[in-house]
This record gives C-alpha cells, sequence and structure tokens, in this order.
C-alpha cells in the first residue's frame, strides 16, 4: 500500500510503498544503501516532494535526538529539533545567543518541533538560517560510516548514501552575532548573516543568497570595513523575495552591524 500526505493528493505530495523505523545504526545503513529508499529526517520538505519512494526511513529510534557537552565541543544529534535547539540554555550561552535568534523566526513552532538540525544541514537549503549559524561555528559534520567533515566541505559534497549523525561544534572563546531580513514574519529570510570573533580571525557566513550559506575568513579590522569586504566577497543573486542589488547592499549592512556586536 502506498502511503499518501492525508488530503494532498493533487499538490505536491511524497509517496512511499514501505516505512521503516530501524533500531540500529547498522540497520539503517543497511536500508539507506537501498537506491528506492530514503531517510525522512523531520519528513517537513521532503513530504513535498513528488516522487515516489520505495521506502522511508525513520531515524527517531536511534537516540539522535540528544544535545551533548564535554570539555571541548558540544554535539547536537541528527534528530535534534529547531526547537530544541533554539530554547537550549547552554548552547545558547554558548553562542550569546544565537541559536535562539536565528531559529525563533523559522516558520513556528509547530514546524520548528519537527523540522531537525541532521535534515537541515543535509539539504544544503539555500534559505537555511541553521546553515548560516553553523558556518561560523567551526562545526564538524559527523556520518555513520566514522567519516568526519568541516560544515563547509560537507556542503561542496555531492549526496550519497551515508547518513548524518550528529554536528560537533567546538567550545572556543568566541563571540557571535545573527542578522536577517524578512519581508515578512515567519517568511525565508531575503538575507541572513553569521559573524564570530574567533581565535583564528572574524568569520563571516552570508545565507539566503539565494545560494547556499558561504562563509570566509574577514581581513577587516573595523566593522565598517568588514561591510565593504563582504559586499565585495559574497556573490548573490535575484529571486522572487529580492533583486541582487538589494541583497547586495544588505550584505555590507547586515554584516557591520553583526561585526559591531563582536568587534
Amino acid at each position: 500500500m502506498v502511503g499518501k500526505c492525508a488530503g494532498m493528493e493533487k499538490e505536491a505530495c511524497m509517496h512511499f510503498r514501505q516505512y521503516y523505523r530501524p533500531e540500529t545504526l547498522d540497520e539503517a545503513m543497511k536500508l539507506a544503501a537501498r537506491r528506492s529508499n530514503r531517510i525522512i529526517g523531520g519528513g517537513l520538505w521532503l513530504r513535498q516532494s513528488r516522487r515516489t519512494y520505495g521506502g522511508v526511513i525513520d531515524l527517531s529510534a536511534l537516540g539522535l535526538d540528544k544535545m551533548e557537552r564535554t570539555d571541548d565541543s558540544f554535539r547536537i544529534g541528527a534528530m535534534v529539533t529547531l526547537r530544541q535547539a533554539e530554547t537550549d540554555g547552554e548552547l545558547n550561552r554558548m553562542t550569546g545567543g544565537a541559536f535562539s535568534y536565528m531559529l525563533s523566526p523559522v516558520v513556528g513552532v509547530q514546524f520548528r518541533n519537527l523540522a531537525t538540525i541532521g535534515g537541515s544541514v543535509w539539504g544544503r537549503f539555500g534559505f537555511s538560517d541553521v546553515l548560516t549559524l553553523l558556518s561560523v561555528l567551526g562545526c564538524m559534520v559527523e556520518l555513520a560510516s566514522g567519516k568526519t567533515f568541516a560544515l563547509s566541505d560537507f556542503i561542496a559534497q555531492p549526496y550519497d548514501r551515508d547518513i548524518l549523525t550528529g554536528i560537533r561544534i567546538p567550545v572556543c572563546d568566541c563571540r557571535v552575532a545573527c542578522r536577517a531580513i524578512r519581508n515578512s514574519a515567519t517568511d525565508f529570510p531575503v538575507l541572513s548573516v553569521a559573524v564570530a570573533a574567533a581565535p583564528d580571525g572574524l568569520r563571516v557566513a552570508v545565507g539566503a543568497r539565494p545560494g547556499v550559506a558561504m562563509m570566509r575568513l574577514c581581513p577587516e579590522s573595523t566593522p565598517q570595513q568588514a561591510g565593504q569586504w563582504a559586499q565585495e566577497v559574497f556573490p548573490v543573486g535575484s529571486n522572487m523575495r529580492a533583486s541582487a542589488e538589494y541583497r547586495r547592499e544588505l550584505v555590507r549592512v547586515l554584516v557591520r552591524r553583526a561585526s559591531e556586536e563582536v568587534l
């Protein structure tokens, strides 16, 4: 029997023939190796696709919905929801409230209670506030195969049959500030910016360009200079939410404002 999204037969909707809820990571890896299967994560974006899958894989029984602090890192499991990260006191203390600021405008609480950090990272969505913020935190992406990638390297990788199990953020003495512009509350961002004053320099990330978030080390020493530099370095484009010209000006202004908080 093919599973369907109730009431959406005529709209964009995911169909599937089999539902799997593996209880071990090995079992999940074997299921994911079948090309007809698909990991659903939070399932919020995948359900809008028009494809029919042989099976969908639910990772909710694997214990990937936890956050763990060690002496040198903060690990976020792949099934941790945006709402969990948004409201976690320790994670926000470490980042100066950046997770709360960046995630609280995303659609609505009901959505954020379902959408997962792992799904946001794996999807490499151009509109992702999550990727913009994580890009300046020096994150490592952990996969079930044992491979790890710096987030920027992972974003550039092609999709494969591996499973993202978590994100590891190194604990460091860095100050973080975020800015985002939306045309209306809960809408996708027109542009999002994250800036971190870290030991290796001033990290600047720009997302919703409208392409996937990019991070660069800024060589400038003042907020005004950082804004001008970012305007020249980060490529932007046009879409239904804003023109490239408008985004280019937003890059300068938002990077300057975020830099004022951390420099």
